[in-house]
Parts: structure tokens; C-alpha cells; sequence
């Protein structure tokens, strides 16, 4: 979208020049010059706007490609926890902890879009809250922690 806001300014937005014949009154070179840059102006921020527009929307399409194919696994035993981030069946990021400091396991509501409510899940560790999902529709998010939970033992 940006790139189409940067090509319509580029297309249809007048490009003007500051000139002036000498012999006009100084106050009608004054005003022509004023007009001039405002154009100018507002040129600068509309390019601006979209080039801001088209960097969010590289950024935004950046971060969904960088976690696409990305699988957690949640795994436990008697003695530790761990949340396993994998892609292509290889590592991307472990972390494990004792079982007995794993106080929670919750859902909370992330978003809601078009009526489709989606939850993200979080292992309470003491104090702390640890994402293990952060987008995953509220009725399977439900399932998995009450699953989960009764796995664990917990609450």
C-alpha cells in the first residue's frame, strides 16, 4: 500500500517551481513563493507517509515469514519442563524448567478478528509467565491447557 501511495504521488502530484517575472509587485512574488512551498511541503510529508507505510508493511511481512513453519513442542517429565521451538525438525530455542516451580498453566484472549476469538498460552513459573503460543484459537487453546493440565497435575 505504500508503494502505491509513493507512485500516485510521484504520478499525479504537480511538481512546481518557484519563478517569478521581476516585474510583479514584491507581495504577488512573496504569495508565489509561500504557495511554492507549501507544495513543497506537503510533497515532503506525503512522501513521508508513504514511504513510513511501505517500511511497516516490509517490517510486518519480515516478522510473519521469520516464524513461519515454526512448531513448539511442550514436553515434561517428573523433574523438568520444556518449551522447544522448532523449524524443520531442527532447535531454533529450548528452555527447561524445574517441575516444581511451574505453579500455572493459562489461556488469555490475544485478539478477536471477525468474530474468531484467539488465545494465547503462558506457563506460570513463580512470578514469571512464559509464552508457549501466542495464536491459537480460543476453543483448541482451551483443550490443549485442560489437557495439559491434567497431564501435570496441575490445578
Amino acid at each position: 500500500m505504500g508503494c502505491l501511495f509513493l507512485w500516485v504521488i510521484i504520478r499525479f502530484m504537480p511538481y512546481e517551481t518557484f519563478t517569478t517575472i521581476q516585474d510583479e509587485p514584491v507581495i504577488l512574488r512573496m504569495m508565489e513563493w509561500g504557495f511554492t512551498m507549501l507544495s513543497y511541503v506537503f510533497r515532503v510529508v506525503f512522501f513521508l507517509i508513504g514511504g513510513s507505510m511501505m517500511v511497516g508493511g516490509i517490517a510486518m511481512i519480515i516478522r510473519v515469514f521469520r516464524h513461519h513453519g515454526e512448531v513448539t513442542q511442550f514436553q515434561g517429565n517428573s523433574t523438568t519442563v520444556t518449551i522447544r521451538r522448532l523449524r524443520a525438525g531442527r532447535v531454533l530455542k529450548e528452555k527447561s524448567f524445574p517441575r516444581q516451580s511451574v505453579t500455572d498453566l493459562r489461556s488469555s484472549i490475544s485478539s478477536i478478528t471477525d468474530g474468531i476469538t484467539t488465545k494465547r498460552i503462558q506457563l506460570v513459573i513463580g512470578d514469571k509467565a512464559e509464552t508457549v503460543a501466542n495464536s491459537i484459537i480460543a476453543d483448541k487453546a482451551d483443550a490443549m491447557v485442560a489437557e495439559i493440565r491434567q497431564a501435570m497435575g496441575i490445578g
